[in-house]
């Protein structure tokens, strides 16, 4: 088999299948992961009592332990919207600060970095 590099139709479509079988067996893996966190977030993080609810909302801004729960989901989805599905081009970092800090600012959580 030759490749010629200056033209693309040349390359053999043998290869192309196997990184189409490469990229389908990530995929794959990639959702099954997804998966078992899912399940392991769901089943191993207790429902907060109804009183810890009703102190949660009450006092969301005083809470330091709620911020800091917030920053974390805020994180791990940035976390996720930049390696997101292998398909999609991730996001700039950027996009991704600013998009935290409106979250941030949004929630009443942000903290003013104007100078």
């Amino acid at each position: 088999m030759s490749i010629n590099i200056s033209n693309d139709k040349n390359i053999p479509t043998d290869a192309e299948a196997c990184y189409e079988t490469v990229a389908s067996q990530e995929e794959i893996y990639l959702e099954e992961t997804e998966e078992e966190l899912r399940a392991i977030l769901i089943f191993d993080d207790p429902s907060p009592s109804p009183r810890e609810v009703e102190k949660a909302m009450c006092d969301a801004n005083n809470d330091p332990r709620i911020a800091a729960g917030l920053d974390e989901q805020l994180n791990h989805a940035a976390e996720e919207l930049i390696t997101g599905d292998s398909d999609d081009p991730p996001l700039s970092e950027d996009a991704v600060v600013e998009m935290l800090r409106m979250a941030l600012n949004a929630r009443g959580l942000g903290h003013s970095s104007d100078a």
